[in-house]
């Protein structure tokens, strides 16, 4: 009797992705007959029917979408398995280079660093600070591992070729930061149509123009008014020092909060509802982007334990929504 092995259902998996098995035997390296005689043999050991041909190429029955879908579930444990048994069996060595983008990381990643150094003591690593485009070059050209940030659409948003895997490690909302002095920072509830007379200090739309232009939509449609009167800030230190100053008002992310000392109050605003989530972007199947990620998820955890209570915007993780961590 055939087995059920994880190569064939590697080949099964390879042949559902495209569709055909001529172009999935060209993939796999090997010949189409051989491909064929593989599929039967699964068939035989699953007792059920998982293809169909057609004159276009394959498609699958019940069956057969059923097993795909467990098929790549297995196939992912076991490619899981494999590194870290390379890893164990190196001893946890090597250089593992990060990528930031210097708003998203402030707090989060000495957080996530001290616990991998101490999980995985015998490998290096390098962090590399760029903006999102920056970011996006160096995954293609693989002089980084991986990246945190928060404007993952910048990134990934416009590629087709599936190559990148997003990991949700941290999500947090947009909060209204005022001077402590001014009259908003008494008022509850606070809307958006309260900003019509307020300046806007924004951070800067050329290192995020994904949340500027959201804001101002915001202003626009649900506050009744044009923000005309903006200053651009080109770090969130700077923002906040403005703002601090009396300079004017912005939103900021909640964790932003941390930073900032008593002269600016941080307010949720009633009718704004945009999420800035911190995100890891990996290539697929890197063994090192496996294993930080792994840490991060539960680092991450424990890091909205630490802090939760000292911000108002709900900072949370996907596990608090879906009880697991898993890419997005």
């Amino acid at each position: 009797m055939s087995e059920l092995t994880l190569k064939r259902l590697e080949y099964f998996s390879t042949v559902a992705e495209e569709g055909n098995v001529t172009r999935a035997a060209r993939r796999l390296h090997i010949s189409q007959p051989a491909l064929s005689l593989q599929l039967k043999m699964l068939e035989e050991a699953v007792g059920r029917r998982l293809i169909t041909r057609t004159p276009r190429g394959i498609m699958l029955t019940s069956a057969g979408s059923a097993l795909k879908a467990e098929a790549e579930t297995l196939l992912n444990q076991a490619q899981l398995l494999r590194q870290r048994v390379d890893t164990a069996g190196e001893q946890g060595r090597g250089t593992l280079t990060l990528g930031v983008s210097p708003v998203a990381c402030e707090k989060f990643l000495p957080f996530v660093l001290g616990r991998f150094r101490r999980r995985f003591p015998g490998i290096d690593v390098r962090v590399s600070e760029g903006d999102a485009a920056t970011l996006a070059d160096k995954l293609q050209a693989k002089t980084i591992d991986l990246a945190l940030t928060r404007q993952r659409h910048e990134i990934v948003g416009k590629r087709s070729d599936s190559s990148f895997e997003t990991t949700v490690l941290l999500e947090e909302k947009l909060i209204l930061a005022v001077p402590r002095d001014n009259s908003l920072a008494a008022k509850r509830p606070v809307v958006l149509a309260d900003l019509a007379e307020q300046r806007l200090i924004m951070y800067g739309r050329s290192r995020g123009a994904r949340y500027f232009d959201a804001l101002v939509t915001a202003c626009r449609d649900r506050g009744g008014f044009d923000p005309t009167d903006i200053v651009e800030a080109e770090s969130i230190g700077a923002q906040i020092a403005l703002i601090a100053a009396g300079y004017g008002v912005g939103f900021v992310t909640d964790l932003s909060a941390l930073r900032a000392g008593g002269d600016v109050a941080f307010l949720e605003c009633q009718d704004l509802n945009i999420g800035s989530p911190t995100v890891m972007i990996s290539r697929r199947a890197a063994a090192s982007a496996s294993a930080f990620s792994e840490v991060a998820l539960d680092a991450a955890s424990e890091f909205v334990g630490t802090f939760r209570e000292q911000l108002i915007g709900g900072l949370a993780t996907p596990r608090d929504h879906t009880g697991r961590g898993g890419a997005r």
